[in-house]
């Protein structure tokens, strides 16, 4: 299939076309489909949830109430003396005390209070549905093995009224604890209906179910589902209750202590038939997209088929090392590929540029080595030499020569290593030693601090950046001064060049990129580090100043450690790096060290956070 597609032109712009449009279109509309489809059916089920939540407490809170009501009625001492001595002068008060307890509840359960015998002897009802009721079964029997006063729920036994749905009674008893009657309260389906109403919509299923599951109460579309049935079913057969019924949502929940459960359905928002539709329309679109594909692939491909291979035969001269290769187009052709041809031209010339101008910079680091490298004397030597000279000032109590000699040796050993960067611990290190060399030279007549947070110690930097400039600020910023200050300080500041950066180091220099192995990429870069060098001595020449902005080899006949340093940063990292040179109120001079931060390579050693020394380090 690839090889089909690569043999003719044609067809890579028609696959091109179809990939570029039908994938995204494909990709997008499915997922806007699907995050529609899982938004729309969290927040539906959310909402439900809510629905069902406000359902159960608002039943909850009337079980409650009818519990409280049961309760306080099954303990009034009037309604116990009353059954207990089937007395029929206190009717007026017994009924006075029942209706007042009932009177929140009597639009939605009818209360009754019966003698011990299953009699019915005071009723809120005009009509009573039953005037006795077995004792030995049913409500009653289950009131009274309770053996206190506790409301107790069961599905209404109809004896002769089917519209009877739900009943609850608590037993009186006397001060022996004997039953003496019973306090019940009995619900209809007009009771649930006003208990529920404004609770769910037309839209929506009710249904109430008992311990055994089967159905107490049902409103809505639960009636015409049967849900109760089916949800009693599932439970035999150990399946979920809360599985979608006929494009209806379930939620079901226990009613507390009371044994009950209800269910609740909701209408599922999105159905199959729904994103049926919704992937039908994605699929003429589809048809649609691919039919203009065609279309626009046979239009361009003869436009753009000459100018591209006219780019291809000069990218191959080009490769070939024709770098004054240019694309001639017609004179006409404003357009895309006529811009890129004049890219293309203006492109060989600007790398034509650029490989001199690589030349020349390599010429010029070259250059700067062999001018280093002249001042290494043999290692072997020197040590040896350096080693004697400490031994033989120990011997005989010269500490000074002994400290001269150690920390010049480490100078020396650290410029001619060959390793061309350093953690910037290691670099301050050496600008340590070079400062207690000076102090002993110029007897403490200048004070020396060195500033370095610990998580700057181990960024990577050219070996020797900072000592030329602190041995400028000792030997010409303090040369007339009696006690002079010089101050070192490294900190991190935002990288406002990273653009002019991201290009300053060509790829086409091998050695280079050997040297510098802690190197990061350009694009990597977020912070530049800063490195401080403050006298308050004389000040620096102003035309020196402006030497270091220009760096070119005319001004090199002074101060070469300056434009050295200022030559390797420059060269390693780009012009916009480098020393800056100003003046500090009210005198002195402070140089600035401005590099790129580079990862820290691994096995780089930690450093000191801060060290500071005033009495000759």
């Amino acid at each position: 299939m690839k090889t089909f597609i690569g043999k003719s032109f044609k067809r890579e712009l028609l696959f091109g076309f179809l990939l570029v449009s039908l994938i995204p279109l494909v990709l997008c509309s499915v997922f806007l489909i699907e995050l529609f489809r899982v938004k729309l059916t969290d927040d539906s089920r959310k909402l439900d949830l809510e629905e069902a939540q406000v359902v159960n407490e608002t039943l909850l809170e009337f079980f409650d109430d009818l519990d409280e009501t049961l309760e306080s009625l099954a303990s009034d001492a009037l309604i116990a003396e009353a059954l207990a001595t089937g007395r029929s002068g206190m009717a007026t008060e017994v009924y006075a005390r029942l209706y007042e307890e009932t009177a929140q509840l009597r639009e939605m359960a009818e209360f009754e209070i019966y003698s011990a015998d299953g009699t019915c002897q005071f009723s809120v009802s005009t009509s009573p549905h039953q005037k006795t009721l077995p004792v030995y079964w049913g409500i009653l029997r289950a009131s009274l093995l309770s053996e206190t006063s506790e409301m107790v729920i069961q599905r209404a036994q109809n004896y002769d009224d089917v519209s009877l749905l739900l009943s609850a009674a608590s037993a009186v008893l006397d001060e022996n604890q004997q039953c003496i009657g019973y306090v019940t309260a009995f619900m209809d389906e007009d009771g649930f209906g006003e208990i529920l109403n404004g609770l769910f919509g037309n839209q929506d299923g009710f249904c109430i179910l008992d311990e055994f599951l089967e159905t107490v109460y049902s409103a809505g579309t639960a009636k015409s589902t049967q849900i109760g049935s089916i949800l009693k079913s599932r439970y035999l057969a150990g399946e979920s209750l809360q599985e979608d019924y006929e494009n209806n949502r379930v939620y079901m929940m226990s009613l507390g202590e009371t044994g009950l459960y209800f269910a609740l359905l909701r209408p599922v928002v999105l159905t199959s038939q729904t994103l049926q539709s919704m992937y039908s329309v994605l699929f003429w679109m589809v048809l649609a997209t691919t039919v203009l594909g065609i279309f626009l692939s046979a239009a361009l491909s003869g436009q753009l088929f000459r100018p591209i291979r006219a780019l291809k035969e000069a990218m191959e001269k080009v490769q070939k090392g024709q770098l004054d290769t240019q694309v001639q187009m017609r004179a006409d052709r404003p357009d895309e590929l006529g811009e890129l041809a004049i890219c293309f031209n203006r492109m060989t010339l600007e790398l034509k540029q650029y490989m001199e101008t690589q030349v020349g910079q390599q010429k010029q680091l070259d250059e700067t080595r062999i001018a280093m490298m002249q001042a290494q004397l043999n290692p072997h030597f020197l040590y040896n030499t350096l080693d004697t000279i400490k031994w033989v000032a120990k011997e005989n109590g010269i500490p000074e020569i002994a400290t001269l000699s150690t920390r010049l040796a480490r100078l020396l050993r650290t410029s001619i290593s060959g390793s061309q960067f350093l953690s910037l611990r290691e670099e301050m290190d050496l600008v340590d030693c070079y400062a207690q060399i000076q102090k002993i030279r110029f007897e403490g007549r200048f004070l020396f601090e060195i500033s370095l947070p610990q998580e700057l110690c181990g960024i990577p930097v050219p070996k020797l950046i900072v000592q030329p400039i602190v041995e400028n600020a000792v030997i010409h910023g303090l040369k007339d001064c009696e006690q002079g200050h010089v101050c070192v300080r490294a900190f991190l500041a935002p990288d406002l060049c990273a653009e002019t950066c991201s290009g300053s180091r060509p790829e086409t220099q091998p050695q280079m990129q050997t040297e510098r192995q802690y190197e990061l990429q350009p694009e990597a870069q977020t912070k530049v580090l800063m490195i401080e060098v403050t006298d308050d001595g004389c000040g620096m020449d102003p035309q020196i100043m402006e030497q270091l902005k220009r760096e070119t080899d005319a001004h090199r006949s002074g101060h070469i450690g300056l434009y050295n340093v200022n030559t390797i940063l420059r060269l390693y990292y780009g012009e916009a790096y480098g020393l800056t040179a100003e003046w500090v109120s009210p005198c002195g001079t402070k140089v600035t060290i401005r590099m790129p931060v580079r990862e820290q390579p691994k096995g780089m050693p930690d450093s000191l956070e801060i060290w500071k020394n005033d009495n000759g380090i």
